[in-house]
Formats: structure tokens, C-alpha cells, sequence
């Protein structure tokens, strides 16, 4: 199962703060096909980008397999 809670991903551009995701939880079954609809800024690609372990979230967390993606080195993301 791969899962989100209470996922936040803020970008910081000078004195001003977007929060690209605030407040996601989602879980997912293995086999299960999931589909991110929405306008064009509304953060399909920040929440995707944090699923997969390509960008660390500002707050909360991802686990897959029950394990924390923070425990888990770059290399076993891969995998």
C-alpha cells in the first residue's frame, strides 16, 4: 500500500509562500489504478512529485509498504 498523511508542500520565493499541497491524505491499494483530476496549479504534480519520493514534503508523510519514505536511502526509492 502506498499511503499519504497530512502531506504539505510549500515553495518559498522570496518574502511570499505557495503551498503547492496542504493537507493531502490519501491510500492507495497494491493493483489499484488512481487519476489526479484538476485545473492547472492546483498541485497534481507537487502531490505526484511526493508519492514517489522525488520531493520531500514540507509536512507529513509517505510510506509504502509501511515503511517511511524518510527511512528508506535514495537508492531503494529506485527499486
Amino acid at each position: 500500500m502506498l499511503s499519504g498523511y497530512d502531506l504539505a508542500l510549500d515553495y518559498r520565493t522570496g518574502g511570499s509562500v505557495a503551498h503547492a499541497v496542504d493537507n493531502v491524505n490519501l491510500a492507495v491499494d497494491q493493483g489499484s489504478f488512481v487519476g489526479l483530476i484538476g485545473p492547472s496549479g492546483s498541485g497534481k504534480s507537487s502531490l505526484m512529485y511526493l508519492l514517489s519520493g522525488l520531493k520531500r514534503p514540507t509536512r507529513g508523510s509517505v510510506t509504502f509498504e509501511g515503511r517511511d519514505y524518510h527511512g528508506i536511502p535514495a537508492g531503494g526509492l529506485m527499486r
